[in-house]
């Protein structure tokens, strides 16, 4: 059967608002709330989904209770208090978590940071439109959106894929299938057991592969040097084979303006 809860408690921080000689409005009040998950509501969820318009999203796995730290930037005192967060469960397994601000509409220059602790889901979907985010010990598909901001991935068991339009993209300690496509920033990726595809417009790309990765390595670059498991390539595209040759695996590492480096850890 479907469920749904949703708690928001406020408390407001006071802060001075100022004006901006171009018109546009500031959003200089602030005000925290702290959203409390129930635990019937956390026991029959699955997995999660959080989608904000702008603002930074954590996710970490719970130490004690399950909840939400929300900051919100306003406008107007009003706005700031009024803001609320939600965490909804949906379709009897998903817990959906997100914030409601006054009238339906974000308006210019705010922003919701969302901190979240919950136990750790088997697959998360978060979109934001402008905003950071750090994730660290989930399962499952993490499938990650973003249009502006860096991204943060650790201790993760499963399957990754993160798009994001502009942002440094670091992820350390994931077991499961990789895809990244960033317009503008590096990537770096430690202790992952792969394949991967990465790609950046603009920007570095290093990786180190878990040992017993076997399979392809390719990578291209228009303007930048290659290095891949110890072997250098002068021209845009290097490969190297690691492993048997019959393993089917391929890891793709593109950038059109950056240098490029891959390796396989001996440990």
């Amino acid at each position: 059967m479907n469920g749904r809860f949703g708690i928001a408690l406020g408390s407001a921080c006071v802060a001075m608002m100022t004006g901006c000689s171009t018109g546009w409005v500031n959003a200089n009040e602030t005000a925290d709330l702290t959203v409390m998950i129930g635990q019937p509501e956390v026991a029959r969820a699955a997995s999660l989904h959080v989608e904000t318009e702008a603002g930074d999203v954590t996710i970490k796995p719970a130490e004690g209770n399950p909840r939400i730290l929300a900051h919100v930037r306003a406008q107007t005192r009003a706005r700031a208090d009024a803001t609320t967060v939600h965490a909804r469960l949906e379709q009897d397994s998903i817990l959906s978590i997100g914030v409601d601000w006054p009238d339906g509409k974000r308006r210019h220059n705010e922003s919701c940071n969302l901190t979240i602790f919950v136990p750790s889901m088997n697959g998360v979907e978060v979109w934001t439109n402008a905003g950071d985010l750090d994730i660290s010990g989930m399962a499952g598909l993490l499938d990650l959106h973003t249009s502006a901001g860096d991204v943060e991935i650790a201790n993760h068991q499963g399957e990754v894929r993160l798009r994001t339009s502009a942002g440094d993209v670091a992820l350390r300690d994931i077991s499961g299938p990789i895809s990244i496509e960033t317009s503008a920033g590096d990537i770096r990726l430690i202790r992952v057991d792969g394949p991967v595809e990465a790609s950046t417009s603009a920007g570095d790309v290093y990786a180190e592969l878990n040992a017993g990765y076997t399979g392809q390595i390719r990578a291209s670059t228009t303007a930048g040097d290659i290095n891949l498991n110890g072997s250098t390539f002068r021209g845009r595209h290097g490969q190297v084979a690691v492993g048997s040759n019959d393993s089917g695996v391929t890891s793709t590492f593109e950038t059109t303006a950056g240098d490029v480096e891959v390796k396989v850890r001996s440990e």
